[in-house]
């Protein structure tokens, strides 16, 4: 899975392309956790080239929203 990340101002675009499976749903979850930690103000995911989502990667819009 790749990842576009892009900053506009205070807000993070995050694209992934491909698939959120459980191969690389570690790496998607420590990327995210690394731009909250940052202390971005808003983060947008946009999945439009996302082709399949397991429950892991869901999972990790979960835990996406919760924070």
């Amino acid at each position: 899975m790749e990842m576009d990340i892009r900053e506009q101002e205070d807000i993070v675009v995050i694209a992934p392309v491909g698939d959120i499976a459980e191969e690389n749903s570690i790496i998607f979850k420590e990327k995210l956790r690394e731009l909250l930690k940052s202390g971005k103000g808003k983060i947008v995911l946009n999945i439009g080239k996302v082709e399949y989502i397991t429950s892991a990667g869901l999972g990790i819009i979960a835990f996406l929203v919760e924070m």
